[in-house]
Parts: C-alpha cells; structure tokens; sequence
C-alpha cells in the first residue's frame, strides 16, 4: 500500500471547533461554580448540596456520572489540537482555547471531588431502600470512563497502521475531528452521546427532590366522622408494600424502576435481581456491540476482519447504555402516570375537594408548577403557623368548640409545631456559620 501524502501545513481547526470548546469550556467553569456554591435553600442548586441534603452517595453517583462525561468532552474535542502540531502550522490561539478547555474540566473533576469524596468509599449494605453497594459499581464505572474514554480516543488517534501497513487513518482522523461541521467529523457523534449522558446526570438529580426529605407532603389519615374520605392522604400514596398499592414515591424516586416492579411481583431479594439483570445487561450489551451494524468512516481504511473498529465500538459502548436508560426512563413515566392516575386524581373526582381546584383563579397551574424554591416552601410554612396561631387565640372559636380537652391538644400541637420550626432555624443558622467559618480558616490557610 502507497503512503499517502501529507495535508496542507496550512490546514487550521473550523470556527465550529473553536464554538464547541468556547461552550464546553463555560459548561465546565458553570458546573464547577454550582458544586463549590451548592446552597440546599437556594431554589437553583440545592439538589447539588450533598452534605445537606439525604441520600448524599446517589447524588455522589449523578454528579461523578455526570463530571465523569463531562471531562471526555473536553478531552475529545480539545486533545487532537495537541495530536495535530506535529504536521500542521499550528496558531498559539488555538493551543490556548484547547488548553483552556482541557484546564476547566480538570477543574470540574477536581471541584466535584470536593464535595463528593466522603461518599466514595464502599459502604455495606443497612437497608434495601439504600443499595449503597450499587452506589460504589457506579462509581467505579463513572472512574473507569473518566479514563477509559480518553485513552480510548487517544488510541484511534494516535492509530497509523491498518493490518501492519503504515498509513495515516490516525492523522486524518485527528484532523476530520477539528471540523466538526465538515459531515463526516467523528467528534459530532461522540459528543452528542456524552451531552446525552451529561443531560441524564442532571434529571436523575433533579429526580430526587421526589425524595423523603424534599418531596412535598400531603396530610396524613386521621379519624373522622364522616362516611367517606375528604382527601387522599400522604400514607396512601407512598404505600407500596403490596403490587396493589399506589407506590407513586417509590415510582418517582427508586433507583432502579425495572427491578423494583419485578421485585413487588416476585418478592425475590435485591442480590438475585441485580445478578440476573447483570446478566441480560451483559449479554444485550455484547450482542449490540458485536452484531451491531454501526459503520463508520474507517471501517474502509482499516478494513476489520472480525468485529467493530475501536471507534464503532467506542460509539456502541457509549449508545446502547443510553437506550437501555431512555426505555427504563420510558418505563418509569407509565407506572408513574398510572400511580398518578389510580391513586390521586380519580379519587379526588370522587371527593367535594374537587370543586376548590376549579376556584383557583389568581394562580394558574403553570404558575405553581414553577414555584418549586424552598423559600416559597419557607413562606407557605410562616402563613399556615400564622393562621394556626390566629385560631388558638380566637376566643369565639373556643366557645364554638366548647370541648377543653380538644382545644388543648390543638394548643399543644401549636406550641410543638413552633418549637420545631424554632428548632430548624437555629439549625440552618447553626451549618452557616460553620461553613463560613471554615470558609474564611481555608482563606486564612492560602494567604499563609
């Protein structure tokens, strides 16, 4: 086989290189800034504040999952400007924007293993709801693509032999991946499943403001003279120890949906249920990897005897994984949409409270849907004391009443409501002035 010539010394990275890493380089500096300034009573980043927040070690696992994409897309987009200086006249503009993007997403990594580094560790199992031996396999998966990937890319690139004649495939593919708007960049699709993955990270972060300690709650059974029930309560709609209970929390916000609605049928245990889906994730895997009919550009200059080239494969590994989330995804959204539907909206057809929704006239849905802060929480909470506090101390009420044993326990639960929320606020102000003063000994530190 005749070498091929070399390109033109005056080829140079496309503007749409240089926009990609502009964008990847503020997605890092913004994913950084949230995790070192994750406020739980900040409407934007509580689900980021982990010390804070429960369940800290899955929310360890998103954002490494999420820092661990992050980081192969700076990697892959910025690393063939460093590959390419050896033949092409290289600008030092372009070295500094690849440099930049590669420094921010160290960053990332870095900032993120601030705050995720106590949850890293293998903790044994305590409970069935908190899979914390998963917890520690992601992790490790999250690790083994944060180095896979790059190395991975780093191989095809640096690749200048097909069936041990040398040849430029690794050059040229180096070079189709500085122009990712040429049509036939391999950069653009590895990107868009990195951004897939990176998007996946962020909703099942988001997901877990469905859990116990920030989901909202609705009020709990109690007893009542009345022949039928006058709203659903809470208890109802988190139950699920039978497969005929609502189980619309535990839809919401388990970990693994597939599993969890085998388990209700089944009652089989956690450990056989991981083993087998294991396996069939094992064997679907292998099966779309090596009888899959991804092709690639290569294929043609390499030409593989057996199997995929290590770039088909690369995109394989990256692509099926994606699926299989999307169709549990899928999979979630109808068990929740009937959780929903069997457990809340048609009893409340069913109930006098639905005429209260129909005069709702100030505040639309939309409206409420979005009022997702914890200050609004914070000010519902304030107004419902207040109204409490108006009508412990009404007097007519009282008389309305006429029964001292039942106004005294709506004065003790008054009184105990206070001094929770009196609890609670001496509790924030408490952790503020902890990590201020740790802020300012760090500060202290450096300027030392």
């Amino acid at each position: 086989m005749q070498l091929l010539p070399l390109p033109s010394p005056n080829a140079a990275p496309s503007l749409a290189w240089s926009i990609l890493c502009v964008f990847i380089t503020v997605l890092c500096i913004g994913h950084a800034a949230i995790m070192l300034s994750a406020e739980y009573w900040s409407p934007f980043t509580r689900d980021l504040a982990i010390d804070q927040n429960d369940q800290p070690r899955r929310r360890s696992v998103y954002i490494n999952i999420g820092t661990s994409v992050l980081f192969c897309m700076s990697f892959v987009l910025a690393s063939p400007m460093f590959l390419i200086v050896r033949v092409y006249r290289w600008e030092r503009s372009n070295l500094v924007v690849a440099s930049l993007t590669l420094f921010v997403a160290v960053v990332a990594v870095l900032a993120t293993l601030y705050k995720t580094w106590p949850y890293l560790k293998y903790e044994p199992q305590r409970n069935s709801k908190y899979p914390t031996g998963l917890y520690f396999l992601f992790n490790l998966l999250a690790l083994a693509a944060l180095i896979v990937v790059p190395l991975f890319w780093l191989r095809i690139c640096l690749q200048n032999a097909a069936n041990g004649v040398p040849t430029y495939v690794g050059l040229f593919f180096t070079y189709r991946s500085l122009h990712p708007g040429s049509g036939v960049s391999p950069v653009v699709p590895v990107l868009l499943l990195l951004f897939g993955w990176y998007l996946w990270a962020v909703f099942q972060t988001a997901r877990l403001r469905f859990s116990t300690m920030n989901r909202p709650r609705l009020p709990d059974q109690v007893t009542i003279t009345s022949s039928y029930p006058l709203y659903v309560p809470d208890r109802q709609l988190s139950a699920c120890r039978n497969p005929t209970n609502v189980c619309l929390f535990e839809n919401i916000s388990c970990l693994l949906i597939t599993r969890e609605i085998l388990r209700r049928f089944t009652r089989w245990p956690h450990r056989k249920l991981n083993v087998i889906f294991l396996i069939i994730y094992l064997g679907l895997f292998l099966l779309c990897v090596f009888c899959g009919r991804i092709q690639s550009l290569e294929r043609f200059l390499l030409h593989p005897v057996h199997g995929p080239t290590p770039y088909e494969f690369l995109i394989a590994a990256l692509f099926f994984p994606l699926i299989m989330v999307v169709l549990t995804g899928w999979l979630r959204m109808i068990f929740v949409w009937g959780s929903l539907s069997r457990g809340l909206l048609e009893p409340l057809e069913r109930m006098p409270v639905r005429a209260a929704f129909s005069r709702l006239k100030e505040v639309g849905w939309m409206t409420m849907l979005s009022q997702s802060s914890l200050h609004i929480r914070w000010r519902d909470m304030a107004r419902s004391n207040e109204s409490v506090r108006q009508l412990v101390n009404n007097e007519e009420l009282r008389k309305a009443i006429d029964d001292d044993a039942k106004w005294t326990v709506l004065k003790s639960a008054h009184e105990d409501l206070t001094l929770k929320l009196k609890q609670l606020r001496e509790h924030i102000q408490v952790r503020k002035r902890d990590r201020e003063s740790l802020h300012k000994f760090c500060i202290a530190c450096l300027i030392d």
